[in-house]
């Protein structure tokens, strides 16, 4: 990643240097190739200064490997564009049944390109290409006991 505009916190997460932030195609290019290095199989830019920001945006490369327990953010919504590649977004209710799958892909795919999410749905993101890029939007701050991960059983997902 560029060293003058990102400050590198992990292979997995870089946020910005500066209140000013242009985020090329080069940049998503070296994004995808964390990615793909990282153990967790995802990589993201952190647009925002700190987790105590209001609002959190994020530019995250995601590979087909990387995996989500089921969960739902008790505090905040969601909302997910989808810049490159494919990825499906499914919502459970509360023993774990499906009850939705959103498909979503970047406007050349002819698919839905965006979905926002109130609090407290339970849900997973399965990437569909070998890598998607998305532009991830939460409110803060940061608070991770705010987010709850499923107990129920996993049923075919």
């Amino acid at each position: 990643m560029d060293k003058n505009k990102f400050i590198e916190k992990s292979l997995e997460v870089c946020t910005s240097k500066n209140d000013l932030l242009v985020v090329t195609s080069n940049d998503i290019k070296q994004l995808k190739k964390r990615a793909f290095e990282s153990g967790l199989n995802r990589s993201r830019i952190c647009c925002h200064k700190s987790d105590q920001c209001l609002v959190h945006e994020m530019i995250i490369a995601l590979t087909a490997g990387v995996r989500f327990s089921p969960h739902k953010h008790t505090v905040s919504e969601e909302s997910i564009h989808v810049i490159e590649g494919e990825i499906n977004i499914l919502i459970f209710n509360d023993s774990g049944d499906v009850l939705q799958t959103i498909e979503l892909g970047a406007n050349k795919t002819g698919k839905a390109c965006f979905y926002r999410l109130p609090r407290n749905i339970w849900h997973t993101v399965f990437v569909r290409s070998d890598i998607a890029v998305v532009h991830e939007v939460t409110s803060g701050p940061l608070d991770p006991s705010k987010t709850k991960y499923a107990t129920f059983p996993s049923k075919g997902y």
